[in-house]
Parts: C-alpha cells; sequence; structure tokens
C-alpha cells in the first residue's frame, strides 16, 4: 500500500496518455481530477491481492460519445455517481478500479476514493484505452448469470442535460442504457460500474496496471530534458519495443487539422456532427 501524491497524478497522466492510444480522455482533466483527489486526502493504491478474496471492488470512469462537444463532468459526480451505486449495493464496498489506462482515465477512481474512504486498486480492465464500455468489463460483457449495478452522474447544468441514472441488469443491456444517456448528457458522463468480489478481479484484470502507468510516466518526466527523442526511446524502452527512427521526428513533424464526420449515433441515428481532430505528419 503507497500514498498517491500530485507527483504521481503527474506520471499517471503522462505514462496513461501513451496507452491511450489517443483516447483515454484528457490531459488537464486528468490533472483536475487527480489533482482534486491528492487536495482533499491521501487516496491508497493497493494490490489486489493486499484484499480478501471477498472484498467488493467497483469501477469507475467516464463514458463517452466521440462526437460529444458539450460534456460537462465534475468531481462531484465521479463522487456521487460511486456513492449511489454504494447506496444501491447490499454489501461493502472496499476498493475501486479503473477499465483502462488514459490521459485521464488512469485516475478515474482516485477522487471518490479520497473522498469516500476506499482504496485505489492496482489493477485495470485493460492495460491500453479502448472505444466502448463493453471492453475493459473483465469478461462480464457476455456474461447473461451476472446482474451489475451501473451509474452515471453529470451533464450541463445550464442546459437542463444533468442526469443521475441507476440501472440493474446484464452489463451488456444496461451498457446500451449508459451509453445513450452520456449522448444526451451531452456527450460524457462519470460512471461507477460492476461491483464484482476480488477473487474476479484477481483472475481477469490486468493486475499491476495502474503502477505499469506510473513507471512509465516517471522515467518519461525525467526524460523530458533531453528532448522529445529522448521520451520516445523511453516510452519504447519500457514497453519494450524497438524505436525505429523515420525520416522526421515528432518534434520536425507538422500538426494539421483534419476533419472527421460521426455519422450515426450509438443507437444508429444520423447525426452528421463533425468534429475537429489534430494529426501529425
Amino acid at each position: 500500500m503507497r500514498e498517491l501524491t500530485i507527483k504521481d497524478v503527474q506520471a499517471a497522466v503522462r505514462g496513461g496518455a501513451v496507452f491511450a492510444s489517443g483516447g483515454g480522455g484528457w490531459v488537464d482533466h486528468g490533472l483536475e481530477i487527480g489533482g482534486a483527489a491528492v487536495g482533499i486526502g491521501r487516496p491508497k493504491l493497493v494490490s489486489v491481492d493486499e484484499l480478501p478474496d471477498d472484498a467488493i471492488i467497483v469501477t469507475a470512469t467516464a463514458i463517452g460519445a466521440p462526437a460529444g462537444n458539450e460534456w460537462e463532468m465534475w468531481g462531484v459526480d465521479y463522487i456521487k455517481a460511486v456513492q449511489l451505486l454504494m447506496d444501491n449495493f447490499d454489501g461493502k464496498v472496499v476498493g475501486i478500479m479503473t477499465p483502462q489506462n488514459g490521459m485521464s482515465s488512469t485516475i478515474n477512481g482516485w477522487l471518490p476514493a479520497a473522498a469516500l474512504g476506499l482504496v485505489v486498486v492496482d489493477a485495470t480492465g485493460d492495460i491500453r484505452a479502448h472505444p466502448t464500455g463493453k471492453m475493459g468489463s473483465m469478461g462480464l460483457a457476455s456474461r447473461t448469470d451476472y446482474e451489475t449495478i451501473q451509474v452515471v452522474v453529470g451533464g450541463r447544468r445550464d442546459t437542463g442535460s444533468y442526469l443521475e441514472l441507476v440501472v440493474k441488469g446484464t452489463p451488456a443491456k444496461t451498457s446500451n442504457i449508459l451509453r445513450t444517456a452520456s449522448d444526451m448528457s451531452g456527450g460524457f458522463i462519470a460512471s461507477a460500474r460492476h461491483p464484482i468480489p476480488a477473487s474476479y478481479v484477481k483472475e481477469h484484470a490486468a493486475i499491476g496496471g495502474i503502477t505499469l502507468a506510473l513507471e512509465l510516466g516517471y522515467a518519461m518526466i525525467e526524460a523530458e530534458a533531453h528532448g522529445a527523442e529522448a521520451i520516445m526511446d523511453t516510452v519504447c524502452k519500457k514497453i519494450e519495443r524497438p524505436h525505429h527512427r523515420t525520416r522526421q521526428s515528432a518534434e520536425e513533424g507538422r500538426s494539421l487539422l483534419r476533419r472527421l464526420r460521426y455519422r450515426h449515433n450509438y443507437d444508429g441515428r444520423r447525426t452528421g456532427r463533425a468534429v475537429d481532430a489534430a494529426c501529425h505528419e
């Protein structure tokens, strides 16, 4: 067990950004929520092996629609989502984990853990970020014999889009409901879900996923003084992949603006919404 600090927040966001593979939230959001977590307390990171097999762990995350650009998630939304799950669960919740690493998703559970006296479990559903809530569920999405509780909280207050929703049922069916709620709230919404025993996490999760992001982030921070090439070399070394030099290094590339169009919503409705994406050449 170890206490998480503001330096850990900075490292988690950096390392998580690499494993995000282009997803997993936003850097500013990760720093903001992580900073709030260590500002109100000292969230504790524990190995799942430190917990008894029957200790209940929940997943804290943010659910998003790729084209959503009117979202609003406050720190209190993450806390309330976990609190509502605890209120509707017949048992005691001990820890929080994240379904994935990412720019902000690596620290998803740190704030509610600090606020509610829970521990952050050093495990992730996936090492990298992924596009759907069913991913990162450690195989629960395909199970029809497991009744889950899923909660979402958040949305634009000034437009009347704020939502609180608690649903029970199979992960596959309830996940579809939450994705619709995310879209209705403005694009992204804080969530808590899947109360499961530590024994299940030990067997199905990516154990040590948070530490992996932290170690990579700290290595990247140490390499920053030596430039972008040193950072890339460090990343490749840490994840045991060779770094092949290309015609241009990252710092020599040109950033262009690409326009993407999402043609359908999650339920098949056309949106016609276009978003801008920065691409690097």
